[in-house]
């Protein structure tokens, strides 16, 4: 065996001191700075005792002013206070002061998650908003640590050798492998595919977990991110939604912890993964939770939704890793319940809505707490101008890794377009197919508003579904009992809005619905990325009327990414669309729908 030798050095875990309780010492009653006020002649005769004891009577009546914690569990968190950082900038729109916001964002109909991205797309660059109550906090944490007077231990990042079974394939096989795996990778001295989790060379413990958990081969994205981050490499790897690239990142961080010395006290994460949603967190949190059992690395999580004191107490207490959104990050590190010092493995994982969502100054913010030899990788559902300029920032000589074309639907799912007459039509649609769709597994259909997910979701009940609705209104305990009861079947059909289902995987999911169209391609992408994940076949069903003309042409585009047939009726329509034509040349009647398109518009 030629494999190379991991030096784990049989480290085992210290133990991790429970902090002392938070709470300030009670403060000293201090003297009044005004004068007492004369007393009354009629009370010159009172007894001392009565008149003290009337005195605390009237302390006893006023409301103690308690002071604010702020980590308190009911206050607000990134999310939310960027949401309405976000409305502010609309009543400014209304105004004319900023372009003006699409009409829909206005209603109080809409789902108030969208908002916050809908809005964020209207702001341009100059004026985009930072999150007010994390503007203090980043001033205090930007330039605060003086690298170059740091003294940071060296560390490992290479623990890859190539597999002997990898090193004896050819040049020409190794490019047939990578056109078989629909990859595209880029950059210097590029490593090759594996095709086996045991090509990575992963130590026992971590093997353990791989194996327990049912994984057998690695997807794609695997195949070509796993030998590139365990060779030490930063990434960008650009790859559709559902493909698995959550282990791509966590197995590659557990092999860089389990080299390092154990954290002693008072010492932050030396893994930290970064994403923009409170739901995708829950869902890496959870991965990483899964992988990293057997080899004894605890995880942290730092979002929205959940209590911040148990988070604080989590991070002092001592985390190996650590998962956050930006915003709630850096209000620890503000609250020193943590540090970056240690961290040398740092992931951002759907870079592009943290980048739509306008957290880049929060980002950058924390960058700057991260020692600059740190080992990044970057991951994105999009490669458009913005990520390009934001990875070159961010990445030292990466590895580019593109699985499929940028920004399409997963080739695993079949796409259904039904051109109906009008929109009663749907609920006729919906009682046909979903009794069969049901005993596939369970089916999602996506809304554009909370208010149609209430009620549709009360309409199937009625008609004996089992239904729930899903939305940016439902706080985070009924949106975890939710998921929860979805991925144990409890819940067959679950009715949501875009922005609520994201981060939801659930591989029973067999069929979505598309009841009201997605307001551009990305999101259609997202949305039927539901089903069809990690190399399960799935089916997703778009419902559109005469009157969903730009909806009709973007479908046209996302069918002919993946090679499916387009059906007549919807390309009459989408031909419409005044500039279809135009960004699609060659899918027009007289020149064939099968090319000539290139790289769509949205790269």
């Amino acid at each position: 065996e030629n494999m190379k030798a991991f030096s784990f050095g049989g480290k085992k875990p210290v133990a991790k001191k429970t902090p002392a309780a938070f709470e300030d010492a009670p403060e000293t009653n201090k003297p009044s700075s005004k004068p007492p006020a004369a007393a009354p002649a009629a009370d010159l005769d009172v007894d001392p005792l009565d008149a003290f004891m009337a005195t605390n009577a009237e302390k006893m009546k006023k409301p103690t002013q308690s002071k604010v914690d702020r980590f308190q569990d009911e206050e607000d968190d990134p999310e939310t206070a960027y949401m309405l950082a976000l409305e502010k900038k609309k009543a400014e729109a209304a105004k004319g002061s900023v372009s003006v916001v699409s009409a829909s964002i206005g209603n109080e109909d809409a789902d108030s998650d969208e908002e916050v991205y809908a809005t964020a797309r209207a702001i341009s660059n100059a004026t985009r908003t930072v999150i007010p109550s994390l503007k203090t906090a980043m001033e205090e944490l930007d330039g605060s640590v003086d690298h170059s007077k740091m003294d940071y231990k060296p560390f490992e990042k290479c623990f890859y050798e190539e597999d002997p079974e990898i090193f004896a394939m050819s040049e020409a096989e190794v490019i047939q492998l990578r056109k078989q795996l629909d990859v595209r990778i880029s950059g210097d001295d590029l490593p090759r595919p594996v095709t086996k989790f045991d090509h990575c060379g992963f130590p026992p413990e971590v093997m353990k977990d791989i194996n327990k958990h049912g994984y057998s081969t690695p997807t794609p994205i695997q195949s070509q991110a796993l030998p590139a981050a365990l060779s030490g490499r930063d990434i960008l790897g650009i790859a559709k939604t559902g493909s698995g690239k959550t282990a791509a990142f966590i197995l590659p961080m557990l092999v860089h912890i389990l080299d390092q010395e154990y954290l002693q006290e008072k010492e932050g994460p030396i893994g930290c993964i970064l994403a923009p949603t409170r739901e995708l967190c829950q869902q890496i949190f959870l991965e990483a939770k899964k992988f990293s059992k057997s080899c004894g690395a605890s995880v942290a999580g730092a979002y929205g939704g959940a209590s911040k004191n148990e988070q604080r107490l989590d991070l002092l207490k001592g985390a190996e890793i650590v998962v956050a959104t930006p915003g709630r990050l850096i209000d620890m590190l503000k609250s020193k319940a943590t540090n970056c010092h240690r961290v040398t493995f740092l992931v951002l994982d759907e870079a592009d809505k943290m980048l739509d969502m306008g957290f880049e100054p929060q980002i950058h913010c924390i960058m700057g707490q991260i020692r600059p030899d740190r080992q990044t990788l970057l991951f994105s559902a999009t490669f458009k101008k913005r990520i390009r300029e934001f990875a070159q920032r961010l990445l030292d000589n990466p590895v580019q890794i593109t699985v499929g074309s940028i920004g399409e639907a997963s080739s695993d799912v079949r796409q259904v377009v039904k051109v109906l007459p009008d929109a009663t039509h749907k609920w006729n649609f919906l009682m046909q197919m979903l009794p069969p769709m049901i005993d596939d597994g369970e089916v999602i259909i996506f809304v554009s508003t909370k208010v149609a997910s209430e009620e549709l979701s009360a309409n199937l009940v009625k008609f004996n579904f089992r239904a729930a609705s899903l939305h940016g209104d439902k706080d985070q305990r009924q949106r975890d009992q939710i998921f929860s009861d979805f991925k144990k079947g409890l819940i067959q059909v679950l009715i949501a809005t875009d922005v609520a289902a994201r981060g939801l995987d659930v591989p029973t999911i067999r069929n979505v619905i598309c009841f009201d169209p997605a307001k551009d391609k990305d999101a259609h992408t997202h949305r039927i990325g539901r089903t069809g994940r990690a190399g399960e076949k799935g089916a997703a069903y778009s419902l559109i009327t005469p009157q969903d003309v730009k909806t009709a042409a973007f479908l046209v585009r996302s069918l002919q990414e993946v090679g499916q047939p387009i059906p007549e009726d919807l390309l009459a329509l989408a031909e419409k669309e005044t500039t279809f034509n135009q960004r699609a040349p060659g899918m027009g009647r007289g020149r064939g729908r099968g090319g000539g398109m290139g790289c769509p518009t949205s790269c």
